[in-house]
């Protein structure tokens, strides 16, 4: 009897993927993707960083909230949503991620060596922007600087 029983609920959960209960079906199980997009599951918590442009011009900061575990191309993102100043344009490589191209309507300028460099508190950053996981009160910069050669001139 134990043994047909058993059985018994084996076949109903393989062939619904839950048992049944009195001859009602449970709730089938959600998916793990979709325990994470509920939020269900799995509580990430916010953490918040300082984001800031420096385009030779002007210089502006947001402090911006995302979840922890996130990289720094979701910090610009929630930035540009924020404020239209943080707007920014990249270009997207397999092998590499995000190239950064443009930010607050700001461009590269690729032959006068000019380009958007990317820094972690007053360090070069290591990692590029789709990359680089942010940590919570870190300070993080993109500034608009000349790449080349200095002693070469640009007239």
């Amino acid at each position: 009897m134990k043994i047909f029983i058993l059985f018994t609920l084996l076949v109903n959960f393989a062939s619904s993927g839950s048992p049944s209960v009195k001859g009602k079906m449970q709730q089938k199980p959600m998916k793990f993707s979709e325990l994470m997009w509920e939020n269900k599951f799995l509580k990430f918590s916010d953490i918040t960083v300082s984001y800031t442009v420096e385009n030779g011009e002007e210089t502006y900061s947001i402090n911006v909230s995302v979840p922890e575990g996130s990289v720094f191309l979701t910090v610009m993102e929630r930035a540009a949503e924020l404020d239209e100043r943080f707007a920014f344009e990249c270009k997207f490589f397999e092998s590499l991620g995000c190239f950064v191209e443009a930010i607050g309507g700001v461009w590269n300028i690729p032959d006068d060596e000019i380009y958007w460099m990317f820094y972690i508190y007053d360090e070069l950053s290591p990692l590029g922007v789709s990359s680089l996981v942010v940590l919570n009160g870190f300070e993080y910069t993109f500034s608009l600087e000349y790449t080349g050669n200095p002693s070469v001139s640009h007239t």
